[in-house]
């Protein structure tokens, strides 16, 4: 799986949101967002997979785009390959579920990039490592 496989999936959802109490606050809405994955399997094949428990939230600054931020959750255990095998051993032997329940991905810059586009860069935590 790659980091920026996740990455990609948590800043689409941005655009896949139910608005929250705020007006700039929004809530990612677990039934409208997708977050995949692919891991290589042998040499010539990729198996695809999904999550289904992701949470988080997005405040975005319209005045101030770069003010705007990310966080999102997801949990392990809802790795799915549709190969009940495949998924205990992608949740066991890479994700490590039991002693590392959730992924995190916190921005540290959100930067408008177009009319309708930006980037959005952050810390993504995985099996308890934050790559800097």
């Amino acid at each position: 799986m790659g980091i920026r496989t996740i990455l990609a999936a948590v800043a689409v959802s941005a655009t896949l949101v139910t608005p929250s109490l705020a007006a700039d606050k929004y809530r990612i809405d677990p039934d409208h967002v997708w977050v995949n994955f692919a891991i290589q399997h042998n040499v010539w094949s990729k198996a695809l997979g999904r999550f289904t428990d992701v949470q988080g939230e997005i405040i975005f600054d319209q005045d101030d785009v770069s003010a705007s931020s990310v966080t999102a959750t997801i949990g392990t255990a809802t790795a799915d390959t549709a190969n009940a095998a495949r998924d205990a051993e992608v949740r066991s032997e890479f994700l490590h579920s039991t002693q590392f329940p959730k992924i995190t991905f916190t921005s540290t810059g959100v930067e408008k990039t177009g009319d309708k586009q930006g980037t959005i860069t952050g810390d993504l935590t995985l099996n308890g490592v934050t790559p800097r």
